[in-house]
C-alpha cells in the first residue's frame, strides 16, 4: 500500500465532514487503490458520482491510480473479471485508466466486452470521452502551439528569479521550530545562532542528509528541471553566512554512510568536530527515491512509491549518532538537530531531550538549503505549525491489524490529535501535537472576539487580539480548535476548525480575524442505517449544546487545555440540509 494512498484513505475515514468543505478542483481527481466499507474508491459510486460529482460540483474527469483500476480484479477480487472491472468503474465514475498500454493488465479492453454484454452502455463511454476532450480544450490542447501560453514555459522559467523567490518564501513558511531548549550552563535559547556570537569560532555541520541536494525535493521531482549550479545544501548555504560573518570554519562529517545509517557509519569523526565546535547542527531525516527504495537494507531510511515504513523510528543508527554527539559535545554548547522528510517520526523522549533544539524542514524544496540555513541564523522566525502528530514510539500506535478506526478502544488508543487518547490502553502521550510550533519570540492572546450564541446554520466568526511579547519581529499561526461534548453520536474529541496566519512586530499587537467557522466544520454525522457514507441530506446535523473553543499560537496541543478557551451555544439541533 501506497504512503500517499494510505493517508487518503485515512482521510476519508477520519473527516466525512471534509467531503463537503473541499474546494471544487477543475479537471481532474485520481481515485487510489484503497477501499472504503469494502468498496474500492474506483468502483464507489458513492465516491465519485456522488460526493465529488454532485456535492462538489467537479465537472472534469476522473483518471485512476496507475493499476488501481484494474486492482478492482485483481487486488480487492471486487469482480472476477477485467471486463467486469471496466464496467463497474465507468459506472462509479472512472473515466480513464491511469496506466495503460502493453504492460499493464488489460482493464481497459475490457471495455467492449462489457459494452457486448449490456454492463457498460455506448452512452456512458461517450460521457467519458466528452469529460476528457473538454478539459483538453479548456488546456488550450489543440490550439495552435504558438497561441497556448504553456508551450512557453520552459526549464528556465521555471527557475527564474521570480519563482526561486516564490519557492524560497514557501520554504521558509513551512518551518517548524519544535523545541529550542537552553543549552546547559548558556543563559539563551539554542537557536538562533548568532553569527555575531560565533566569530572567529568552529561550527560543527554533522548528519546524513547535511550535503543533501536531490533529497530536499522530496519523491517525484525532477531536479534537472531547477538551476544550472543544482540544488544548493543546506551545508553549503551555511557555510557561505557563516564564512561571510567571521566564523573561523565549519566543519564537516555525515556521521553516517546514508540517511539509512546502518553502515559506514563513523561517529567518532562527527563526536571529534563537535567536541572542538561552539556549534553544532545536526541534519536527519530521510532519503528518497522515485519509486522502489531498493533491498530491504536500504528501506529504513527511505520513503517511495509502492513502499510503506515498517516502523516509525528515526532511520537506523540516527539516534545513536546523536547521543555520541551529544557526550562529546561541550557545556553551554548549542546542539540543534533538524530534519529534512516527508512522513513523520517518532522520537524517544529521551532523544528529545537530549537536544537542544529541533527544528523541521520537512522536504523544502529546491531552495530549502537557503531556506534552513536562513532559520538557523536567525534572518527570519520560523512559524509553522507541525501538521501531523508525533508520537513515542510503535508501540504508541494502534496494532496494523488493518482496523482504520480512529476512535480509542479497549485495545487501541485511537488515530490522530483528533481521537487519541493514551490513558485508554496506558499508551504514551504525543511527543509533539498536531499544530504545535514554536518562533523565536513569544506571544499571548487575549480578548476574543466571538457570539455568545449562535444557531445551528450560522456560520461562527472569530477574532483574537495577539501580542508580540518577546523581542523579535515574527509570523503567528492562530489556530481554534473545537469540542462539544455531551453529542448523541460518535465525533472527534477535538478538531482545528479555523487558522489564520499574521505578521506581529515585537511589542506590537494585530487583531487577527479567522476565517469563519462554517455550520458544515461544527457538524457531526448522523448514520440512518443505509451504510451510505457519501449522502448527505439528513446525516450532517448541527446539535444544540455548548462550544468549546480553544484558540492556540503553537502551545502543546495535547489533551491539555493550553491557549484561550472560551464557549459559545449553539442554540438549536438542525438537519445542515435544510439550512
Amino acid at each position: 500500500m501506497r504512503q500517499a494512498r494510505r493517508r487518503s484513505r485515512n482521510a476519508a475515514l477520519l473527516a466525512p465532514q471534509a467531503l463537503i468543505r473541499s474546494e471544487a478542483p477543475s479537471f481532474r481527481r485520481r481515485p487510489a487503490d484503497n477501499a472504503i466499507n469494502g468498496v474500492p474508491t474506483c468502483a464507489s459510486d458513492g465516491l465519485m458520482n456522488e460526493a465529488l460529482r454532485t456535492h462538489m460540483g467537479f465537472d472534469g474527469f476522473v483518471v485512476s491510480d496507475y493499476d488501481a483500476w484494474a486492482n478492482v480484479r485483481d487486488s480487492h477480487h471486487y469482480v472476477g473479471t477485467y471486463s467486469e472491472a471496466a464496467s463497474v468503474a465507468m459506472n462509479a465514475g472512472i473515466d480513464q485508466e491511469g496506466g495503460g498500454g502493453p504492460t499493464y493488465p488489460p482493464v481497459q479492453q475490457g471495455i467492449p466486452l462489457a459494452v457486448a454484454a449490456g454492463n457498460l452502455t455506448l452512452a456512458r463511454v461517450a460521457l467519458s470521452v466528452r469529460r476528457l476532450m473538454r478539459v483538453r480544450i479548456r488546456l488550450g490542447m489543440f490550439d495552435p502551439p504558438l497561441a497556448n501560453r504553456y508551450n512557453a514555459i520552459t526549464n528556465a522559467s521555471v527557475a527564474s528569479a521570480e519563482h526561486l523567490a516564490v519557492a524560497e518564501l514557501a520554504a521558509r513558511k513551512g518551518m517548524t521550530l519544535l523545541r529550542n531548549g537552553v543549552p546547559a550552563g548558556a543563559s539563551a535559547p539554542a537557536l538562533p545562532l548568532s553569527l555575531a556570537a560565533l566569530k572567529g569560532k568552529r561550527v560543527a555541520v554533522l548528519g546524513p542528509n547535511a550535503n543533501a541536494s536531490y533529497i530536499l525535493l522530496g519523491s517525484y521531482s525532477d531536479p534537472g528541471c531547477c538551476t544550472q549550479g543544482g540544488i544548493p545544501t543546506f551545508l553549503a548555504e551555511f557555510s557561505s553566512r557563516a564564512l561571510a560573518a567571521g566564523v573561523a570554519g565549519v566543519d564537516y562529517a555525515s556521521g553516517c554512510g546514508d540517511a539509512n545509517c546502518d553502515t559506514g557509519n563513523d561517529f567518532a569523526t562527527a563526536a571529534a568536530l563537535a567536541a572542538a565546535a561552539d556549534a553544532v547542527v545536526v541534519v536527519l531525516g530521510m532519503k528518497t527515491a522515485q519509486f522502489a527504495c531498493g533491498g530491504a537494507s536500504d528501506r529504513a531510511g527511505c520513503e517511495s512509491e509502492g513502499y510503506d515504513r515498517r516502523t516509525c523510528a528515526l532511520p537506523g543508527q540516527q539516534p545513536q549518532l546523536v547521543a555520541a554527539v551529544r557526550a562529546a559535545t561541550r557545556a553551554g554548547v548549542p546542539l540543534v538537530v533538524v530534519f529534512v522528510h516527508g512522513s513523520s517520526f517518532c522520537l524517544d523522549p529521551d532523544f528529545v531531550t537530549s537536544t537542544d533544539a529541533i527544528l523541521d524542514a520537512w522536504y523544502p524544496g529546491m531552495r530549502g538549503g537557503a531556506a534552513m540555513a536562513d532559520a538557523v541564523v536567525g534572518a527570519f522566525s520560523p512559524s509553522g505549525r507541525s501538521p501531523v502528530t508525533w508520537y513515542s514510539s510503535d508501540a504508541a500506535l494502534p496494532a496494523d491489524r488493518g482496523e482504520m478506526s480512529p476512535y480509542a478502544t479497549a485495545t487501541s488508543p485511537g488515530l490522530t490529535y483528533r481521537f487519541y487518547n493514551p490513558s485508554v490502553v496506558s499508551a504514551a502521550p504525543p511527543v509533539f501535537t498536531f499544530g504545535e510550533g514554536y518562533s523565536y519570540t513569544s506571544f499571548a492572546a487575549s480578548q476574543p472576539l466571538y457570539p455568545t450564541t449562535i444557531s445551528a446554520c450560522a456560520p461562527l466568526p472569530l477574532a483574537v487580539l495577539v501580542t508580540n511579547t518577546g523581542g523579535v519581529d515574527s509570523d503567528v499561526v492562530v489556530a481554534a480548535f473545537l469540542s462539544q461534548a455531551n453529542l448523541t453520536v460518535p465525533a472527534p474529541t477535538t478538531r482545528l476548525v479555523a487558522f489564520a496566519r499574521q505578521f506581529v512586530p515585537a511589542g506590537q499587537s494585530a487583531l487577527v480575524t479567522l476565517p469563519d467557522v462554517s455550520a458544515a466544520a461544527r457538524s457531526v454525522v448522523h448514520d440512518d442505517g443505509s451504510g451510505d457514507i457519501f449522502s448527505l441530506p439528513g446525516k450532517r446535523w448541527n446539535e444544540a449544546g455548548t462550544l468549546a473553543l480553544r484558540v492556540s499560537l503553537g502551545e502543546h496541543n495535547g489533551h491539555a487545555a493550553a491557549g484561550l478557551v472560551f464557549e459559545v451555544a449553539q442554540t438549536d439541533s438542525r438537519d445542515l440540509s435544510t439550512c
